[in-house]
């Protein structure tokens, strides 16, 4: 299975416009996160962007199993080993540097990327 395209800022209730800076790089700790919320009217989009040392991805704040929030605590994604980011609800893990579910009731999908670069310090929106 391939994974599905980013999905595209203009689609998210209140995103952001492509180019404009999300984080930055140096306030994410190595294998720490950077959450993102947007809103527009009644609808509210939550993502995340996730640091692993020199990876830098980013991703829907969705389980693709029952589209329920991934983080097991405010802002931690990453199993204790670190090398997976895992569902709090159902155990999912998911590889960082593409989102596959390795293990767990979702094995085989994907996570939704969001797109992003990284320019000298700063994690910009699009590619």
């Amino acid at each position: 299975m391939t994974p599905p395209p980013p999905l595209d800022w203009e689609d998210i209730p209140g995103g952001p416009a492509a180019g404009t800076v999300l984080a930055r790089l140096d306030e994410i700790p190595p294998d720490g996160a950077h959450c993102l919320s947007f809103e527009e009217g009644s609808l509210r989009f939550e993502g995340f962007i996730q640091r692993r040392d020199e990876l830098v991805v980013a991703y829907e704040n969705s389980c693709p199993h029952a589209r329920l929030p991934l983080d097991w605590t405010p802002g931690r994604f990453l199993d204790v080993a670190k090398r997976h980011i895992r569902c709090a609800n159902h155990g999912a893990r998911f590889r960082i540097i593409d989102g596959y579910c390795v293990s767990g009731p979702c094995k085989g999908r994907y996570l939704r990327a969001l797109p992003i670069r990284v320019v000298d310090n700063d994690i910009i929106a699009g590619i």
